[in-house]
């Protein structure tokens, strides 16, 4: 969650920076659970003791949205 509110350092010097800053970042409070639990729930993301970390299925995802 604190990276999805922190998004804009991921991105520092581009508009999407600037952008996710004023927005306070990806989603709002109240949809960001509900963004992990969907994720979650499809198999993208699972949870491995406290961190949430991304699937075998999720990875594959990233690297093909990456190549395009």
């Amino acid at each position: 969650i604190d990276e999805m509110r922190q998004a804009a350092k991921l991105l520092e010097g581009t508009e999407w920076a600037r952008i996710l800053k004023q927005v306070s970042g990806l989603g709002t409070a109240a949809t960001r659970d509900s963004v992990i639990e969907a994720l979650k729930h499809h198999g993208y993301l699972a949870r491995s003791g406290k961190p949430i970390v991304p699937t075998q299925k999720g990875e594959a995802l990233y690297d093909y949205l990456a190549a395009q």
